[in-house]
């Protein structure tokens, strides 16, 4: 086959974006990266920091950050449920792949998805279920994630100085909680999934509109398919627990990284400084927060007094084991899932339309099924 000539001679107009976006990326990361070092003392104080490890507790942030794995694996398995063929060390791959490479892809977190959803339908998911597993394990892993931060910030707030002043910080906190509260309402009625699939339908203006009614039957059957991965109450439980363990191991993590420096941070501290890594590593210019990351975090610690120096060399140590060993991992792990056989996907579980009775197809306000949470 030959290529256009217009790619040859200069590319791609996609090809263009993607390099402007890691080069502008490159730059940002770069200038904080340089700003770090710099307010740290330079490269000579961080690298001498960095010589001085403590062996033990880097044996133990990797321990951590090998458990959060683990404990993402076991909540993917249970939102996959037992017929899908996906063990262990598997799903432990593919978290690797979608969390560890995945994070350092051009087109983060999409790419990452669309391969999980991939390697669900190998191993026996249809294409919409597999989707519904992955978004509802972001679901549930951002969800506790603004959760812990919200509450963390509240309690900082409430016990020591906060960088920024004024009532703002507590407001933002207390939006945050309302608006998950918000949102997991909304999540539990199946109106919501309607709206969602109109929305949709609404935005892809390019494919032919389906009836209001066909809207309405795919969200309901939406609804009811996320309902059933999730399951009954006290899994849903299982899944928040399972959520809650693996954000706490990522800042155990941190916590090993400072220790290995010589640093002893309180836990409300120790979760604050991962909440800005959180926030710092969504930029999407920069894969994984490259710079941002190692320029908030010993910012935020260095306020409470931690010197730059070592919070600077615990970053780097934190990087190390929860970015480049899980990237590392994840590329191995990518071959590994490579060679396992296909199989067939097993039936969709979701409501069909010949599976509602008549009287459930009206379009009054108020007269939709509600499931039960």
């Amino acid at each position: 086959m030959t290529a256009d000539p217009t790619t040859q001679a200069g590319g791609s107009p996609a090809s263009w974006k993607q390099a402007l976006r890691l080069g502008l990326g490159l730059l940002v990361g770069c200038g904080a990266i340089w700003f770090a070092l710099a307010a740290a003392g330079g490269w000579r104080a961080t690298t001498n920091a960095l010589m001085r490890t403590d062996a033990s507790w880097l044996a133990g942030a990797v321990a951590a950050q090998a458990l959060g794995v683990i404990l993402s694996a076991v909540r993917l398995r249970r939102l996959a449920g037992s017929q899908v063929d996906l063990s262990l060390p598997a799903a432990s791959g593919l978290e690797l792949v979608m969390n560890g490479l995945g994070v350092l892809a051009p087109a983060a977190p999409a790419e990452a998805l669309a391969y999980g959803v991939r390697q669900l339908r190998r191993r026996g998911l249809d294409k919409t279920r597999a989707a519904l597993v992955l978004g509802l394990e972001q679901w549930f892993s951002y969800r506790v994630t603004y959760l812990i931060a919200s509450l963390n910030l509240l309690v900082i707030l409430a016990r020591r100085d906060f960088p920024v002043p004024g009532p703002w910080p507590g407001v933002a906190a207390v939006l945050a909680l309302l608006l998950l509260a918000l949102t997991g309402f909304a999540a539990s009625r199946p109106t919501s999934m309607q709206h969602l699939s109109g929305a949709w339908a609404r935005a892809r203006f390019w494919v032919p509109r389906p009836s209001p009614e066909e809207r309405k039957l795919t969200g309901m059957r939406l609804h009811k398919t996320a309902m059933k991965i999730v399951g009954r109450r006290r899994d849903r439980i299982r899944l928040v627990g399972l959520s809650v363990a693996g954000h706490l191991s990522g800042v155990l993590t941190l916590v090993f990284a400072m220790r290995a420096e010589g640093l002893v941070i309180d836990p409300d501290v120790a979760l604050l400084a991962s909440a800005a890594a959180v926030i710092a590593s969504s930029i999407p210019l920069l894969p994984a927060g490259l710079g941002l990351v190692e320029a908030a975090v010993p910012a935020v610690l260095a306020w409470y007094g931690a010197p730059l120096d070592l919070a600077l060399a615990g970053v780097v140590v934190a990087r190390v084991v929860g970015t480049v060993l899980p990237a590392v991992a994840g590329a191995a792990a990518l071959w590994a899932l490579q060679l396992t056989r296909a199989r067939t996907p097993v039936p969709d579980l979701g409501l069909h339309p010949d599976d509602l009775p008549v009287d459930r197809l009206s379009t009054t306000p108020g007269q939709g099924p509600r499931s039960r949470i």
